[in-house]
């Protein structure tokens, strides 16, 4: 993709959570997904502690994307070659098949946030505060979080125990050790992304330049 491209489906999504009908659309845009695959590849580990996660929506509202950077690539000084640093994702339709986890969490924690996911778009209705917790802008995962080159991030919802309050998940799945290797590796899914909103502390902000430009 594009650089401006790129840059537009980002700016696009922040406009869209503005909108009044921004639950209907991100329901239409998250009904039928389960995952997103991405890369990591060794460059983007260089001085990084995190890896951004940016989501980002075409022009007519209908196409969801997923930017994947090093916060080391997270600055205004790399928008001339944003394409260069940035792994483009398009989620994938759910299936019927259980994701194949042994975690940091429990596997069964693991695997009863996914279902729950799984759960709420497989109804008719879905209540809209729970629509709400899909206006992220943006996920960050510890780098040191991921093991292999190759990873799937599964959408889910994790319920607080002491509060029973919904937030919106991804349970991170090692794959493969090369892009081109389709030999397993061994499986991790972590309970440590953390989203945006909310926001860190101001002289953090400089870390989400894509945001604030």
């Amino acid at each position: 993709m594009k650089k401006n491209d790129i840059w537009r489906y980002i700016h696009n999504w922040k406009g869209m959570l503005e909108r009044h009908e921004a639950p209907i659309i991100l329901e239409r845009l998250y009904s039928d997904k389960s995952h997103f695959d991405f890369c990591v590849l060794d460059f983007m580990k260089s001085g990084a502690k995190n890896v951004h996660v940016y989501p980002g929506v075409s022009d007519d509202y209908k196409k969801l994307r997923f930017f994947v950077l090093s916060e080391t690539f997270d600055r205004s000084t790399y928008r001339d070659s944003m394409d260069h640093y940035i792994y483009v994702s398009k989620p994938l339709k759910s299936t019927d098949q259980e994701a194949d986890l042994k975690s940091d969490i429990s596997e069964r924690e693991a695997q009863r946030r996914i279902d729950r996911w799984n759960e709420t778009f497989s109804g008719k209705v879905i209540d809209p505060a729970i629509l709400d917790l899909l206006k992220v802008r943006c996920f960050i995962i510890p780098m040191e979080d991921i093991s292999t080159c190759v990873n799937s991030a599964y959408f889910a919802f994790k319920v607080d125990k002491k509060t029973s309050l919904w937030s919106m998940d991804l349970i991170i799945r090692g794959c493969y050790d090369d892009q081109d290797d389709a030999r397993s590796a061994p499986q991790a899914s972590y309970d440590t992304i953390r989203l945006v909103p909310p926001f860190p502390p101001i002289t953090e902000e400089q870390q989400f330049e894509i945001l604030f430009d």
